[in-house]
């Protein structure tokens, strides 16, 4: 296989993730705005601890519908 092609089906793999993980952020925070599921995306991508060092506290409105 070319390298080429080994690039892309990384690259296709990691948005299928990010597509993944904002569905799963929606179903968990369905009146989330956009903002919030970005900043939420960020937690889960980067780690709580360095999004926060790279975006700041984060402002959560809303609480995770999975927890009661």
């Amino acid at each position: 296989m070319p390298a080429w092609r080994k690039v892309a089906l990384v690259s296709d793999a990691i948005k299928t993730s990010y597509v993944l993980a904002l569905a799963g952020l929606r179903d968990r925070f369905p009146t989330a705005g956009d903002e919030e599921i970005r900043r939420r995306l960020m937690d889960l991508m980067l780690g709580e601890e360095l999004a926060e060092k790279v975006y700041g506290s984060p402002d959560y409105p809303h609480q995770d519908s999975t927890v009661s």
